[in-house]
């Protein structure tokens, strides 16, 4: 799948919302659909569209089902256009969005306004019945789905208009529009009443547990994979703060993929061990001012979620702040570095250290052999020495043979080193003996360009001489003139 702004929508560095989305969409939309869309249009401002599908479903952990019904949802709005030969997402101005037209037979829907009425006990007013009407046809939902939608809300207390429609965007997303299903459904959601219920009484919480909770209770089981055993688990860690402590937690779990109950007792009992990284990383990294928490959410736990221990991230952390890393984005892509050299423990960490200090200390001895008093050494001289190692294929030996024949080179004698080494492995002759024909090739050119030229050095003096004749003889004659006048 594509992302795409359309030729009327703004490009920035900044990712443009328009306040008319917050009015008019946000409200009316569920949670999930303006995760999803506001992040696929963070990714179409950026220019990261490409493969948008598989990229939206790991980066928010949802399924791609999920995603699809999202902006299937934006599509009926009019806020995007979806097309699917091939699967691609157009973005346009929220201001101009154009909803699909729902047409329908007053007669055919006549007793299902009446029905509507007498399931909930209460009379809707005309616009009411026809946003109810709306809804169905939207969503292509069965007319005695709806009315068992209807019924379960006002049995939870529930019968305004936009609670209704609300529960039954959520269930309709999971169920679909059977009336089968959504009995299902509904019983489902009756059932696990009592089972969150325990789950808060667990967490501190003696509230019975609403629609929204119970709806985020089935996700937790259904969708992300927790088992009863892990979620009460979860529940008894957190003791006190209810159902927002339980969920915070779980999606804490969620990033660090503890899914079992081993799993979520090593999380908690690291828990001590995160906060004291994560006040190492806010001192050295973000100057004191960062938050722990933001820390240990944005950073830690992802990382952890990706195979490291807190001892291996404490290890490069101190190895970034050695390596001259001063902000917390840039130790998250140091991280990040260190992971696609496949290095997560701590002795590989370690190892990767000492390789650096090696690097650091080979070096050295490299602008000590090539250069005359004090050189100031650069971050590129690193990377350079650095690459010449682990990709040019010389060994420290071998470089330390270029320098050696650099030295009386008074201007960045390191950099004509480099250039030996470049001639010698484009020549394919990586030694000594490579270097020293290159350099002394190098030398033949350099003799060649500094030759003096073969015009004789009288005929300078004679042009000079022929010059000074015709100033002095036109001074003389300006002079006459004026001492004639």
């Amino acid at each position: 799948m594509n992302l795409y702004l359309g030729n009327d929508y703004i490009r920035d560095t900044q990712t443009h919302i328009d306040n008319a989305f917050f009015l008019s969409f946000l409200p009316k939309a569920d949670p999930l659909d303006v995760k999803i869309y506001l992040y696929a249009l963070y990714l179409a401002n950026s220019g990261k569209g490409a493969d948008a599908l598989e990229r939206i479903a790991l980066d928010l952990k949802l399924s791609q089902e999920t995603v699809i019904a999202a902006f299937e949802y934006w599509d009926s709005k009019g806020v995007i256009s979806l097309s699917r030969s091939p699967f691609t997402i157009t973005f346009h101005p929220v201001k101009s969005a154009k909803p699909a037209i729902i047409r329908y037979n007053a007669e055919e829907f006549s007793s299902f306004a009446a029905n509507v009425d007498n399931v909930s006990g209460k009379f809707y007013s005309e616009d009411e019945k026809l946003e109810f009407i709306k809804f169905v046809k939207e969503y292509n939902c069965e007319q005695d789905a709806f009315l068992l939608i209807v019924k379960h809300c006002v049995k939870s207390g529930r019968t305004s208009k936009n609670q209704i429609i609300s529960f039954a965007e959520r269930i309709l997303k999971t169920a679909g529009g059977n009336c089968e299903k959504i009995d299902n459904a509904l019983l489902e959601i009756e059932f696990s009443k009592g089972a969150l219920a325990g789950l808060l009484s667990l967490a501190g919480s003696t509230s019975a547990p609403v629609s929204e909770e119970i709806s985020e209770y089935l996700s937790w089981k259904n969708k992300l994979g927790f088992t009863d055993e892990a979620l009460n688990k979860a529940a008894s860690i957190c003791k006190k703060g209810g159902f927002g402590a339980l969920k915070r937690l779980i999606e804490e779990l969620l990033q660090a993929k503890a899914f079992t109950i081993s799993e979520i007792e090593e999380f908690v009992k690291n828990k001590t061990a995160r906060q004291e990284l994560a006040a190492l990383i806010a001192k050295y990294f973000g100057g004191g001012f960062i938050r722990y928490d933001i820390v240990i959410e944005s950073f830690i736990i992802p990382w952890e979620g990706r195979g490291y221990t807190l001892d291996a991230l404490e290890e490069a952390t101190r190895f970034a702040g050695a390596s001259g890393i001063r902000t917390v984005e840039t130790l998250n892509q140091f991280v990040e570095n260190l992971f696609t050299a496949g290095i997560v423990t701590k002795d590989a960490v370690l190892a990767a250290e000492a390789r650096e200090k090696q690097f650091e200390t080979g070096l050295k001895e490299v602008m000590a052999a090539c250069c005359v008093g004090n050189y100031i050494v650069y971050q590129s001289d690193k990377e350079a020495y650095k690459n010449i190692i682990e990709h040019w294929g010389f060994t420290h030996g071998e470089v330390m043979a270029a320098a050696a024949l650099s030295k009386d080179e008074l201007v960045a004698p390191f950099k004509y080193a480099i250039k030996l080494l470049s001639e010698a492995k484009s020549a394919n002759k990586l030694n000594i003996e490579g270097i020293e024909e290159a350099h002394t090739k190098l030398k033949t050119k350099i003799s060649q360009y500094s030759k003096p030229s073969k015009k004789p050095k009288d005929e300078y003096i004679t042009r000079d001489n022929d010059f000074k004749d015709i100033f002095t003889k036109s001074v003389w004659d300006i002079k006459l003139k004026n001492e004639n006048y």
